[in-house]
């Protein structure tokens, strides 16, 4: 399986900036696949996130990847230096339940206490690999 380099930020649809995310998302109370609100008590455990509908994987997955499961790694890079924890190389692995209209075809939208995992949360965007 290749692994794809992606940007993404954490839950925030009020806010279409690479600035840091004021409010961010803690939980899920809708979502584009249909799961209803999630309990971080059950899987999967607010460990989510929602593609671009302009991803590709978006696009060719049937159900549009939703209940997909993802394997997410922070990774260093130009546009965004130093915003790994611990220099990178830890991953999370994610369920799609949720799509994200409004971010570009290369961005992968995280809740945000899974994104502050890999990266701290104030900082709004990273580099990342997936598979």
């Amino acid at each position: 399986m290749r692994k794809k380099k992606r940007k993404t930020h954490p839950s925030s649809k009020k806010k279409k900036t690479s600035e840091p995310q004021s409010n961010p998302s803690y939980g899920t109370k809708e979502g584009s696949c249909g799961y209803g609100n999630l309990s971080k008590d059950q899987y999967p455990f607010w460990q989510v996130g929602a593609f671009a509908t302009s991803n590709k994987y978006f696009k060719s997955i049937p159900g549009s990847a939703c209940g997909t499961c993802w394997e997410i790694q922070c990774v260093e890079g130009k546009e965004f230096s130093g915003r790994c924890r611990d220099g990178g190389g830890k991953s999370v692995t994610i369920t799609i339940t949720d799509s994200c209209p409004e971010c570009g075809a290369d961005h992968m939208d995280l809740q945000a206490l899974v994104f502050d995992k890999l990266s701290p949360m104030p900082l709004g965007r990273i580099n990342m690999k997936y598979r």
